[in-house]
């Protein structure tokens, strides 16, 4: 989602850390690039290309979305060299997605993908995004992913769960307390973000704002502090999980809430869709308590973290499956969105 990645890109080539990725499962291939025309991709290989009409998904957000975490064939990561520090994939669960809606389409139609999404993104940022993306008449759907890095979620993530990075309780229930207390600027910025873009859409286009998974499970994680009581020592208890899982499904909330209003003020009927994850991730979140012994849950669709599990950059993101398992959802589910 988003985190530390300048201190970490030399990580890159490490490549033992990231041969558990590779899987079949995952070989969808697409162009690399900023702008991929998925008529090159191996649903439309070979087939002519004339007349075709011209369709463009246009993606906005952060590094959820910009594709971090996803893999190449070969199992390594594989982030558009133009896209710098936004780490951009190819391979990511929005590139796959486009993949099937260019195999539904056939070869009449063209579509083009046009990934604006960047790491570390807040609202503000996109905000940038969709005037570097031109937004115009010309785009026929758009799909976002925001919100987690507005209020600080992150950092919250870290010293809650990643053993020796100086968490504590004290530590921990600060920073779920500082991301909940952001949640309404959140939710005002994105409305009006919204509205925004949807004010430079023509008529019948979608714009489609996915929210946030579960990222992990709801098995008990219960930090302890000693409290001097007196002449008595007392221990105070802190279950970290179910304070992080109310803290996502807090933030869901408001960025369902921001598209809400956004499609009230608009006045389109359903302009706007929200879609919600969490019981599409249900089972194949981090176990924190496995992290302790360096392991992870064998389900996960998330990169953990412990050392072994995935390059730094990766962490708490979406894994080769998570991409993957998300693209189909989205295609299964909702089809081409009305493209």
């Amino acid at each position: 989602m988003i985190f530390f990645f300048w201190a970490v890109l030399l990580s890159l080539s490490t490549k033992e850390q990231l041969s558990h990725a590779s899987s079949e499962k995952h070989r969808l291939r697409v162009t690399i690039g900023r702008d991929q025309d998925q008529n090159n991709s191996p649903f439309t290989a070979g087939r002519g290309l004339k007349k075709q009409k011209q369709k463009q998904i246009v993606v906005l957000g952060d590094s959820v979305i910009a594709g971090v975490g996803a893999r190449n064939p070969d199992g390594l990561p594989a982030y558009d060299p133009s896209s710098g520090l936004c780490l951009r994939s190819p391979y990511s669960y929005a590139a796959q997605y486009v993949g099937f809606v260019q195999h539904e389409m056939g070869t009449k139609t063209k579509v083009t993908l046009t990934n604006e999404a960047c790491a570390a993104a807040r609202i503000f940022n996109v905000s940038e995004q969709v005037i570097a993306s031109g937004l115009n008449q010309q785009a026929d759907l758009i799909l976002m992913q925001f919100g987690v890095n507005d209020v600080g979620a992150v950092p919250a993530l870290y010293v809650c769960f990643v053993p020796g990075l100086n968490g504590s309780l004290d530590k921990c229930k600060a920073s779920i307390s500082d991301a909940r207390a952001a949640l309404p600027t959140m939710q005002a910025q994105a409305t009006d973000l919204l509205i925004s873009i949807a004010s430079k859409l023509r008529k019948g286009v979608k714009v489609v704002v996915l929210g946030y998974p579960n990222i992990v499970t709801e098995k008990p994680y219960i930090l302890k502090k000693n409290v001097t009581n007196g002449t008595s020592i007392e221990i105070e208890t802190f279950d970290a999980a179910k304070a992080t899982l109310d803290g996502i499904a807090e933030l869901n909330q408001a960025i369902k809430a921001s598209v809400q209003a956004a499609n009230k003020k608009i006045k389109g009927k359903d302009v706007i869709t929200f879609v919600p994850l969490k019981d599409l991730f249900r089972g194949h979140e981090v176990d924190p308590s496995l992290l302790l012994v360096g392991a992870t849950n064998p389900d996960a669709w998330f990169h953990g973290i412990h050392q072994y599990d995935a390059l730094k950059l990766e962490r708490w993101h979406f894994n080769p499956y998570g991409h993957a398992n998300l693209s189909k959802y989205l295609f299964d589910t909702f089809g081409t969105f009305g493209v």
